[in-house]
């Protein structure tokens, strides 16, 4: 009977350091998708701001940034890469960002502000190399860099060269490369299968920023603060923005 008790503990040890080794020191595909509530600041990052050169249209509130209608919206994020080593992955990632539009009082109407990311992520896992905390929790530090668009759009009226005017769609484009700064602690449901919380800041740093106007009957306008004359009336401001959220992560 001894004997036997020996030899079943003798088999069932190294299968059970084994089970937890693996979930500890995980390696393989790696997937994540991040539901996430965030803001950017209240204000338009692309600004109309003459220096010599004048538009004959009247931009607007939200363009010279006395309106500030925006708050916090949905944050979502997906993420695919490869987990090298057991402490590090590394991989792509892609996102959109919503945000809260109130009223504002220089007569522009239909507020919409909507932004796209897309870039690298490395990921660290400091605790993976201690299997008896990594095989149930997880926590990581993120760094990436990706590339940014944060688009707005709102009807306003456009002024015509005979001296009337029509309501036309107005667009504040801002371009950026953005550095994406993230934290995270994540449970293990199963071993390849982890849920948490996160928090995620983007330092948003400027490459470019635009007006364009489009309206019946008319050839538009578009103007980058990157080309001339559009360099002698606009710019774009780097800004941040926060983002607290729920991520759900595979590894294979």
């Amino acid at each position: 009977m001894h004997t036997r008790l020996v030899a079943l503990f003798a088999f069932a040890l190294p299968v059970t350091v084994a089970t937890e080794a693996s979930a500890g020191d995980q390696k393989g595909l790696e997937l994540m998708v991040r539901a996430a509530y965030g803001s950017a600041p209240a204000d338009s990052p692309a600004r109309y701001s003459p220096s010599g050169y004048t538009l004959k249209n009247d931009l607007g509130g939200l363009a010279t940034g006395t309106e500030q209608p925006y708050g916090g919206g949905f944050i979502g994020g997906a993420y695919i890469g490869y987990r090298f080593m057991s402490f590090m992955s590394i991989g792509l990632r892609g996102g959109y960002r919503s945000s809260s539009a109130g009223t504002v009082s220089d007569g522009s109407t239909n507020l919409k502000r909507e932004a796209w990311d897309a870039g690298l992520y490395l990921r660290g896992y400091p605790l993976a190399v201690v299997p008896a905390v990594s095989k149930f929790l997880d926590p990581w530090l993120s760094l990436g860099v990706i590339y940014n668009r944060d688009v707005q759009t709102f009807d306003r009226g456009v002024a015509l060269s005979n001296g009337s005017q029509i309501t036309g769609n107005w667009k504040l484009d801002h371009h950026a490369v953005a550095v994406p700064i993230g934290i995270g602690v994540d449970y293990r449901l199963l071993p390849m299968l982890s849920v948490g919380p996160s928090f995620e800041y983007f330092v948003e740093v400027p490459v470019s920023g635009c007006v364009a106007v489009s309206a019946a009957g008319t050839s538009g306008f578009k103007f980058c603060s990157s080309d001339p004359p559009g360099d002698q009336f606009m710019k774009a401001n780097g800004y941040g923005v926060w983002s607290l959220g729920v991520n759900v992560r595979a590894t294979f």
